[in-house]
């Protein structure tokens, strides 16, 4: 599952190497967009998603946590409708980054700011720690993100 896919893109590579490729989006146009790359997309918020419990190997999230009100929400359905065994992986800003310009400032559109121990706390609700990794990379010298993956236990 590509949750929040946006246009597509990153679904459309995936389904190119073998995958079979789900995306929810909250804007219409995008998921029309989507849909016409071939994907299987569909207009849902992440924090209802109406797939069934244990559905994917891997659900896919990049830059969209920031965005809900509640983000614990939204982790829970992605866990939720994971496979035992399946992996979540996605990436958020990061802000405590010395490099981040996320850090002067809260971007209006965004609802969180995540730091390591901030996202380590949220996906410790639902992964066990020996289960979650998360690393930082500076992408440009005013960007910088923190690449996560939480794996359901078998």
């Amino acid at each position: 599952m590509d949750a929040g896919c946006n246009t597509g893109d990153i679904a459309a590579y995936l389904i190119t190497k073998g995958c079979i490729v789900y995306g929810i989006d909250i804007n219409p146009d995008f998921v029309e967009i989507a849909k016409s790359k071939g994907i299987f997309a569909s207009v849902c918020p992440i924090e209802k998603i109406t797939f069934a419990d244990n559905f994917f190997d891997v659900c896919w999230t990049s830059e969209v946590l920031e965005h809900l009100y509640n983000p614990e929400e939204g982790i829970a359905q992605l866990y939720r409708v994971l496979k035992p065994g399946g992996k979540l992986v996605g990436t958020v800003p990061f802000v405590d980054h010395k490099f981040s310009s996320h850090s002067k400032y809260q971007w209006v559109w965004h609802q969180h700011n995540f730091t390591i121990a901030s996202l380590r706390n949220l996906l410790e609700k639902y992964f066990k720690p020996k289960n979650i990794l998360i690393i930082s990379r500076t992408a440009r010298k005013d960007e910088s993100r923190l690449f996560f993956k939480g794996e359901k236990d078998a």
